[in-house]
């Protein structure tokens, strides 16, 4: 019976060391608006903003697998299954300059991202990254009154 929790428990511990999830990184997101107020925002939830005014997208940036060959501004940003990049002033959210990645730590990197909402609607932003380790992908809802 100890023969096989010990072989149990290092399967356990084995498999544990070798998931995916293990070695996925964190990164969370916050909204700034125009006075400054930071709120959290999750992925697959609608974000309310106004037309006319300025965000900033704040991403902190995590690293768990200690081994990322992708480096943080390898990020694409699709707004509307379109690439958002500085200087594209056809999408309905202008991003008012490139997107600044700040290196706080070997693992923890903090990405800017400063737009102007500018015509009323519903629009999707997809976050990506291609990674040898995992493949994120994570999705918002920005509505725009």
């Amino acid at each position: 019976m100890k023969k096989y929790l010990v072989l149990f428990f290092g399967l356990l511990l084995g498999a544990m060391i070798f998931s995916p999830a293990v070695f996925a990184c964190q990164i969370i997101y916050n909204l700034i608006d125009p006075k400054g107020v930071k709120q959290a925002i999750v992925p697959s939830n609608t974000i309310h903003i106004t037309k006319g005014e300025t965000y900033t997208l704040r991403i902190d940036f995590y690293e768990d697998h200690r081994n990322c060959n992708l480096p943080p501004n390898k990020t694409l940003f699709l707004l509307n299954d379109k690439v958002w990049e500085h200087g594209k002033t056809n999408l309905p959210l202008e991003l008012l300059g490139p997107v600044r990645w700040q290196t706080l730590s070997s693992r923890y990197k903090v990405g800017t991202l400063q737009f102007k909402a500018l015509q009323s609607g519903t629009f999707t932003l997809e976050i990506l990254r291609e990674c040898v380790k995992e493949r994120y992908e994570e999705e918002f809802r920005i509505r725009v009154n």
